[in-house]
């Protein structure tokens, strides 16, 4: 009995030193494929170092958001000239706030704000349809929208 409990035992032990000598290699050659596989991604969605210093994505990206940060402050304006409320030094975040404590205060003056707004946005979009040459009459906001990117992508114009 004894010798048999001392030949497993070593048989477990021997297995054991196997198995962890065994891990470390595999645990190399796994902590070297996340940054393949990292810089291949940064590559794939960024592009390659090369392409970034070439292009000027970066740049682009940052004239976008201030774009998109200088028309979320003119929105922010125009709301809140029609609820009366004054606009010089203010920060979007303050004017954002105000608006919300207006809407609150009076729901059916925001509600009005957002039908002339929905109103604009169709007119707008009826004439660039008109000038698309794509009919208008009856269609919704989503429905002309949908119809004049399917024009512009397919015309090639973007």
């Amino acid at each position: 009995m004894k010798n048999r409990t001392q030949k497993w035992t070593i048989s477990i032990l021997a297995a054991a030193l196997l198995l962890m000598s065994a891990s470390p290699a595999n645990a190399r050659l796994e902590a070297a494929k996340p940054e393949q596989t990292e810089q291949t991604e940064q590559e794939h969605w960024h592009g390659s170092k090369g392409q970034r210093d070439a292009g000027h994505a970066d740049k682009d990206w940052q004239a976008v958001r201030e774009q998109h940060r200088a028309f979320r402050l003119h929105r922010l304006q125009d709301a809140a000239k029609y609820f009366g409320i004054s606009t010089e030094g203010k920060s979007a975040k303050q004017l954002h706030e105000e608006l919300r404590a207006a809407r609150n205060n009076d729901k059916a003056k925001w509600d009005r704000y957002k039908a002339e707004f929905r109103a604009k946005r169709l007119a707008h979009l009826q004439k660039i349809a008109a000038k698309l040459g794509i009919a208008h009459e009856g269609k919704t906001t989503r429905e002309l929208r949908r119809e004049i990117h399917a024009e512009i992508e397919g015309s090639g114009m973007k």
